[in-house]
């Protein structure tokens, strides 16, 4: 599935992904090959009922985020490509342009599976929780799949990367269809999308979010458990 242009510059991105600041992160567009299928993907998403999410979040920190991680609520072709992202093939290539190795995908896709968010959402910029609840293994990486066509910029939504004081954001990303975004995840490792989405009525937010662990991580990164550490912006908002 993972476009052939990537799978033959692996070295090379993993080059960039150790140089890109304010942490380790790569952007990848196009990044499933077979364009029919992530249509498809897309397309399918947005027929799920609200109902079949599994949570909705609705406070300070984030508002009007609704999660899907039961696989077997999941269309089709979704249903495949959580799979596919899931897969030895997928962990083998994400060890390659991360340098992490042991990397373990989440069967229980624990705070991750498909997200949607709706007109008016936003989501505080946060460090991710560290350490998985029921394994004990600790989240090294974060894979962000868009699949929003004809995403317009004005709409807002896109993915903020912070650095670790707060000080400033060092980029915006467009949550555009099949773009994935891999980042490290340590502390100072600080995202979301903060302002709130302005979506036309009925037009919400897609994205698929893969977490990928290991049994142990180096110690200068290690701590104790926390859920997201919530941040607020210099100018006090969240």
């Amino acid at each position: 599935m993972i476009n052939k242009d990537y799978q033959n510059n692996k070295e090379k991105d993993f080059e960039k992904f150790l140089k890109n600041e304010p942490f380790n992160h790569l952007i990848l567009d196009n990044f499933i090959e077979d364009q029919d299928f992530i249509n498809k993907v897309a397309s399918e998403v947005t027929e799920i009922p609200n109902d079949q999410f599994d949570f909705n979040e609705h406070h300070e920190v984030q508002i009007k985020k609704r999660g899907l991680s039961q696989l077997d609520r999941m269309p089709e072709n979704t249903k495949k490509l959580v799979e596919f992202f899931q897969s030895s093939e997928m962990i083998s290539y994400l060890e390659s342009i991360t340098g992490i190795k042991g990397l373990l995908a989440d069967g229980e896709l624990l705070g991750g599976g498909l997200h949607k968010m709706d007109r008016g959402g936003h989501l505080a910029v946060h460090a991710d929780f560290n350490i998985h609840i029921n394994t004990g293994y600790h989240r090294r990486i974060n894979a962000l799949l868009y699949l929003n066509p004809n995403w317009e910029s004005e709409w807002g939504g896109q993915l903020e990367l912070w650095d670790g004081a707060m000080s400033r954001c060092w980029d915006r990303v467009e949550p555009i269809l099949n773009r994935l975004v891999v980042f490290r995840i340590t502390d100072d490792a600080l995202h979301g999308h903060p302002d709130p989405m302005m979506s036309p009525e009925g037009v919400s937010r897609y994205s698929l979010a893969f977490y990928y662990y290991t049994q142990d991580r180096p110690e200068e990164e290690k701590g104790p458990f926390h859920w997201a550490l919530w941040q607020r912006r210099p100018d006090g908002r969240f």
